[in-house]
């Protein structure tokens, strides 16, 4: 897991598959709050995740009734 500080970008913006067209929040310079991607563990970027374009946290969860 990545823990992002506020105003600090993931280094792995650029090649993250779940940061498409920017959408990623960890990816924006001006976020004024901590985001969590469970997505970059031990420096590698795990696949089979959905990264919701709205989840400025990295902890918002789907729930489905």
């Amino acid at each position: 897991m990545l823990l992002l500080k506020v105003g600090r970008v993931c280094p792995f913006a650029a090649q993250c598959i779940y940061n498409q067209n920017g959408q990623c929040w960890g990816a924006k310079p001006n976020r004024d709050y901590e985001f969590t991607c469970e997505y970059v563990v031990n420096g590698k970027i795990l696949e089979g995740g959905s990264r919701i374009p709205g989840d400025k946290t990295g902890k918002m969860k789907v729930i489905l009734e």
